[in-house]
């Protein structure tokens, strides 16, 4: 008579080593993602004054406020400046499957000078150099108008040409982020 073989159990695999893992399904991030640290325990914006004789309620444009404003402007520069460093050395390696090809190119593009990281850095620069330029235009009024006898003679010309060079970064960067930018006038009546 034949007798059956005895039943074959299969050792079970052991787990996946904890550490291989790419995809964890959890909507937060750990400490160490998401943000830049330079050591100076983050970004601070600038003051703004909230207006004339503590009010808080009147605009006032003097050579004081003018300088304000600029060297606000100049403050913002450099942590745009950061952002803009930490994202250049950002690369994406997702791995040798169709999907991970596809991410990457929309990333960075197939040669890593494309995508969504060059358009991102394009933006970076034109912020940079626009907050930059209404700094340096601020600057120029400041020199210009000294005091607020010389600020009352001030024309929307005059304005809109310190400006200038800003506004064709900020309709520079609209573009680089894929939008359409609109036209600036300039046509003051300039009194």
């Amino acid at each position: 008579m034949y007798a059956p073989p005895p039943p074959h159990h299969p050792k079970p695999a052991p787990p996946p080593d904890p550490s291989t893992y790419q995809f964890q399904p959890s909507t937060t991030l750990p400490e160490s993602q998401g943000h830049v640290e330079d050591g100076s325990g983050g970004f601070q914006p600038p003051h703004v004054p909230s207006g004339g004789h503590g009010k808080g309620s009147t605009t006032s444009i003097d050579t004081p406020s003018m300088e304000l404003f600029a060297a606000n402007m100049d403050l913002l520069v450099k942590p745009v400046q950061m952002v803009h460093a930490v994202l250049q050395g950002a690369s994406i390696a997702p791995g040798a499957f169709y999907h991970g090809y596809v991410m990457r190119t929309k990333v960075t593009g197939a040669n890593g000078d494309a995508g969504l990281k060059e358009q991102m850095l394009g933006v970076l620069d034109d912020l940079a150099n626009g907050l930059a330029d209404l700094g340096i235009g601020m600057r120029s009024l400041s020199k210009k108008y000294t005091s607020i006898e010389d600020a009352n003679g001030m024309s929307s010309n005059d304005l809109y040409s310190a400006i200038t060079d800003a506004q064709d970064e900020f309709n520079a960067l609209i573009k680089d982020a894929g939008g359409t930018p609109t036209s600036g006038s300039g046509s003051g009546s300039g009194s």
